[in-house]
């Protein structure tokens, strides 16, 4: 089940309990049970979001290691971007070429 949806679920049964109470002998061992089991989805997903934010940290440390050149090796733009660069008749042009 969606943790959201568990969550949901238990605090609308708890409210149901607090509008319509039985005996307080009922009430209490029930809500304690639907507390603790709040308690214990809200934990779960505090560690699922912490481990999430690890892995896209990590991701974006290997991105950033993948996609930077070093400082002595700027990239180079391939031939075909040189704006200073005439087009011949033969080569077609970027919009007849697609």
């Amino acid at each position: 089940m969606n943790a959201e949806a568990e969550i949901l679920d238990l605090m609308a049964r708890l409210r149901g309990l607090n509008r319509n109470p039985r005996t307080a002998d009922d009430i209490t061992p029930v809500m304690l049970l639907v507390l603790m089991r709040l308690d214990d989805v809200r934990t779960e997903i505090r560690r699922d979001l912490a481990a999430l934010g690890d892995e896209l940290a990590a991701l974006r440390r290997h991105l950033n290691k993948s996609l930077t050149y070093p400082p002595s090796a700027p990239p180079t733009a391939p031939a075909s971007c040189d704006p200073t660069r005439t087009l011949s008749a033969a080569e077609p042009s970027a919009h007849e070429a697609t």
